[in-house]
C-alpha cells in the first residue's frame, strides 16, 4: 500500500507496545521517519532500532509538559 508518506515524519504516541507500535512499524514500512514514543523510553529506543527510519523517546503524555516535550523532542530530531 503507499500511502505517500515517504519522508514525512510521524509521532506515534504509546507506540512501546500494541497498536501504537503496530501503527509505529506499518508507518516506517511505508517510508515515514518515526518518533517512538511512550513512557519506556530505553523500550522506545530498543524499537526505534530496528526500524529504517526512527527515533526513540521517552514521553509521558498525562504529565505536565509530555505532549510539549514529545514535539520539542521529535523537532530536535527531524526538524520542524
Amino acid at each position: 500500500m503507499d500511502l505517500g508518506i515517504r519522508g514525512r515524519v510521524a509521532v506515534v504516541a504509546a507506540s512501546t507496545g500494541g497498536l501504537g507500535r503496530a501503527v509505529a512499524e506499518a508507518l516506517a514500512a511505508e517510508g515515514a521517519s518515526v518518533v517512538v514514543a511512550g513512557r519506556r523510553g530505553e523500550l522506545a529506543e530498543e524499537i526505534a532500532a530496528q526500524l529504517p527510519e526512527a527515533v526513540g523517546v521517552q514521553a509521558d503524555l498525562s504529565a505536565p509538559g509530555g505532549p510539549q516535550a514529545l514535539v520539542e523532542a521529535a523537532r530536535e530530531a527531524y526538524g520542524d
